[in-house]
C-alpha cells in the first residue's frame, strides 16, 4: 500500500487511499498504549455480548408472531446492524488497536473498519429516524394510520434505507471524497437527529393530551386498534423512546468529533487519544440497544426465555441420551470381559 512521504505531526502519516485513514510510525507508548489496552478489553466484551443479545432479537421476531409488528420491523433493521458491529467492526477495531500497541499497520484494514462503521451507522441512525416516524403516526393520525402504514411499506422503507446508505459509503472508494463523505454524513446526523428530536416533542405532546383526556374522561385521541391495545401502544412508545435518545446520546462524541476534524485533521492527541474512546462508546451501542429492547418489551424478554428454557431441556436430554448410551456400552464391555 502506498503511503505518503511527508510526515505530519511528528510521526502521523497518512495512507494513500480514498478513504482518509492515519497511522502512527512508532510503537505505543505511555497513555497511547494504556488507552489502547483498556479499549481492547472494553471492545472484545461488547462484541462477545453484543452478538449474543442480537442474535437473541432476531431469534425472538423470528419465532414469535406475536413480535413481528410493523411497529419492531425497523427494530430488526437495527438488530441486524448491531450485529454486524459486534461481529465484524469491533473485532477490526480491536486489531487495529493492536497493530498501534506494536507499531504497525494495514491501511486496507483501517479504511474497511472506517467504511463499516460509516455504513451500519448510518443504518442504524436512519431505522430509529424510521421509528421516530412511525410513531408519530401511529398517535397523530390513529384513524389513518392502517392506511398510511402496512407492512409492504415499512419494509421498502427499510430496505431503501440499507441500499441508500450503502450507496452513499461505498461512492467513496473513488467517487467523492472523504471530504464530501464527513460533510454528508455531518448533515445527515444533525437532520435525522433534528427530526427525531422534533418528531418525539410532538408524541410527548400527543401523549400528554391523551392522558388529560383520559383524567376528564373524555373520548381518547387515540383508539384502540386490531394491532395492539392502548395500553401496549404506550409501552411501544417507551420502549422506542429509550432506544432513540439512548442512540442520540451515543452519537454525540461522534459529532463533536467531526467538527473537531474539520479544524485539526491531523491531531495526534484527537485521533489517538480522544476519538478512540468516542468511538467504541458509539460502537458499544450494538450492545445496549438489544439490552433497551428486552427491558421495555415483554414479548421479547418472554421469547427469549422460552427458547433458553427448551435449549436448556433439549440439551440435557442430549446428554441424558449420552450417559445412558455410555452406561450401556460399559455394561456390554463389563459382560464381554466377564465371559471371555
Amino acid at each position: 500500500m502506498a503511503e505518503l512521504n511527508t510526515t505530519i505531526a511528528g510521526e502521523v502519516k497518512r495512507c494513500n487511499i480514498s478513504f482518509v485513514t492515519f497511522y502512527w510510525t512508532l510503537p505505543a507508548t505511555g497513555v497511547h498504549l494504556y488507552t489502547n489496552i483498556a479499549l481492547i478489553a472494553i471492545c472484545l466484551l461488547v462484541s462477545l455480548f453484543g452478538i449474543i443479545a442480537n442474535v437473541f432479537v432476531v431469534i425472538c421476531y423470528v419465532k414469535n408472531p406475536r413480535v413481528r409488528t410493523l411497529s419492531n420491523i425497523p427494530l430488526l433493521s437495527v438488530a441486524f446492524s448491531d450485529l454486524l458491529v459486534s461481529a465484524v467492526v469491533l473485532p477490526l477495531l480491536v486489531a487495529k488497536f493492536i497493530k498501534e500497541i506494536y507499531g504497525t499497520r494495514n491501511c486496507i484494514l483501517w479504511a474497511s473498519k472506517g467504511l463499516a462503521t460509516y455504513f451500519l451507522f448510518g443504518v442504524s441512525l436512519l431505522s430509529v429516524t424510521v421509528i421516530s416516524a412511525e410513531r408519530f403516526i401511529t398517535l397523530a393520525y390513529p384513524y389513518q394510520y392502517q392506511a398510511i402504514l402496512t407492512k409492504i411499506r415499512m419494509n421498502v422503507v427499510v430496505a431503501a434505507v440499507w441500499i441508500a446508505t450503502f450507496v452513499v459509503v461505498i461512492s467513496n472508494i473513488g467517487l467523492i471524497s472523504f471530504k464530501v463523505l464527513q460533510a454528508i454524513a455531518t448533515l445527515t446526523i444533525g437532520l435525522c437527529i433534528f427530526f427525531i428530536l422534533v418528531s418525539w416533542i410532538w408524541v410527548y405532546k400527543l401523549l400528554k393530551t391523551h392522558v388529560r383526556k383520559i383524567n376528564t374522561n373524555h373520548r381518547p385521541s387515540v383508539v384502540s386498534k386490531p394491532e395492539t391495545s392502548q395500553r401496549q401502544s404506550y409501552r411501544n412508545t417507551g420502549a422506542s423512546g429509550v432506544i432513540v435518545f439512548g442512540l442520540i446520546i451515543s452519537y454525540i462524541p461522534s459529532v463533536v468529533m467531526l467538527v473537531y476534524f474539520w479544524t485539526e485533521p491531523e491531531s495526534f492527541t484527537g485521533i489517538y487519544l480522544v476519538s478512540p474512546w468516542g468511538e467504541t462508546f458509539l460502537l458499544s451501542h450494538s450492545l445496549f440497544n438489544p439490552l433497551y429492547v428486552f427491558w421495555r418489551k415483554s414479548a421479547f424478554r418472554e421469547t427469549a426465555a422460552s427458547f433458553i428454557r427448551r435449549f436448556t431441556c433439549h440439551a440435557r436430554q442430549i446428554d441424558g441420551r449420552i450417559s445412558i448410551d455410555l452406561s450401556k456400552n460399559s455394561m456390554q464391555t463389563q459382560s464381554l470381559a466377564a465371559v471371555i
